[in-house]
């Protein structure tokens, strides 16, 4: 095997977080701790480790591989390509990490490894990765890890990064220096971004206990003085996909006119780095940013919305006939700033940047169509069975049979 070539990084700043190498070349089998040996082809097509505490680099012939020592084996069906790591693996992903980080804390354990980010080579999350690994924690008490000269994990991490992940409760300052000098490009916990503003141009990096962009949002409440949405764009207007909102069967051998009530109620969502339900958020907070939006934007901005109607529904003989619905929508997009009567995360003024939210356009009906046909075998034998059902599908004293054709022409109003 052959042996691994190891070099020291002095320390240039005195913080918790100290960076080292293990230099790679061509074909070598690296050697990690808690981890077998993998043999990558080159450092360049690798998806390596950055420990911020042993000084050292280790490099994988795939993502699965790293994440399964990066977690300490809590991960290890991570998909085998960095670029396809879905929400669902990155959120076990940190919850080893926060595991990890309670069990040093009472004792159970000397370490705790946490992956904090990810950056890629690549835009859109592509390419060879690079994992920045804490020893010791989230940064949750008011920790921070510094990786002071991305340069010193090889030429192929030398100012190349193109895209990132924050994993963990950290947020980071990405520099275009290196040890933390000049103005930062600053993001959230758990923020992401296909394509980073300096493309390949960082050199160092801080994670640091910040909020996330939903922590800001839920700040929006009584602990805030003001939360003011400052529009980026103008307002957009776009359709939803259609859904059925009414139906009808006709069991009697008659064509068949049915008034049908009913209502549909759409709610909002609020997209920073993932689109979420409005609901996710308190009432008090989303009610003081609607009606910043409604300010701002001049519309009226309600995080739900119902429509209700009477439709009548026509069916020819042993027949059904359903209506769909498409609500019609508005979104806005800029940025929050917030204002806290008190410092959360060590200050008062936040703000929430490319911020996202949509909203059904009140009182539109939206767009609606008709649809029909005969009704099956299975269907007429479940529904058509039923004294009651037959009953009420009373047939109307017209003769004429109105065709309800899947592609029955979309109406608006």
């Amino acid at each position: 095997m052959t042996i691994l070539q190891r070099r020291r990084v002095s320390r240039r700043t005195r913080t918790a977080a100290v960076l080292s190498v293990l230099m790679l070349a061509p074909m070598l089998a690296v050697s990690t701790p808690a981890a077998a040996s993998s043999t990558v082809p080159t450092a360049e097509m690798a998806d390596c480790l950055l420990y911020e505490s042993a000084e050292e680099l280790a490099c994988y012939r795939d993502f699965r591989t790293a994440m399964k020592v990066a977690t300490a084996g809590a991960v290890t069906d991570a998909p085998r390509d960095g670029s396809r790591l879905d929400a669902a693996t990155t959120e076990r992903i940190a919850a080893a990490g926060t595991a990890a980080t309670r069990a040093m804390a009472s004792g159970t354990s000397a370490a705790a490894q946490v992956v904090l980010g990810i950056a890629y080579q690549n835009a859109n999350y592509t390419g060879g990765s690079l994992s920045m690994v804490s020893r010791s924690g989230t940064c949750s008490g008011g920790k921070y890890y510094n990786f002071n000269n991305l340069a010193d994990a090889g030429a192929a991490w030398s100012n190349v990064i193109s895209s990132y992940k924050n994993i963990t409760d950290c947020a980071s300052n990405y520099y275009v220096n290196t040890n933390q000098s000049g103005t930062p490009h600053m993001w959230y916990s758990h923020d992401q971004l296909a394509q980073v503003p300096a493309d390949n141009q960082y050199s160092s990096v801080r994670f640091w206990d910040g909020p996330s962009r939903a922590e800001l949002f839920e700040h929006c409440d009584s602990r805030a003085v003001s939360c003011q949405f400052v529009a980026g764009t103008p307002v957009t207007e776009t359709t939803a996909g259609f859904h059925e909102v009414a139906s009808h069967f006709n069991c009697t051998p008659y064509d068949n006119s049915l008034s049908v009530e009913w209502s549909d109620t759409t709610g909002g969502s609020i997209s920073m780095t993932a689109e979420v339900p409005a609901t996710t958020f308190g009432s008090s907070a989303l009610s003081n940013v609607s009606t910043s939006i409604s300010q701002s934007i001049g519309r009226q901005w309600n995080w739900e919305s119902t429509v209700s109607r009477t439709t009548s529904l026509n069916a020819g003989p042993s027949g059904w006939a359903a209506l769909d619905r498409s609500p019609k929508l508005q979104t806005a997009q800029g940025t929050i700033e917030i204002k806290l009567k008190n410092k959360a995360w060590g200050r008062k003024e936040w703000y929430i940047w490319d911020f996202e939210a949509t909203v059904e356009v009140p009182d539109h009906l939206g767009v609606t169509r008709s649809r029909g046909g005969p009704m099956t075998e299975a269907q007429i034998a479940e529904l058509c069975t039923d004294p009651a059902r037959r009953a009420a599908a009373a047939p109307t004293r017209s003769e004429t049979r109105r065709e309800l054709a899947d592609d029955r022409p979309a109406t608006a109003s």
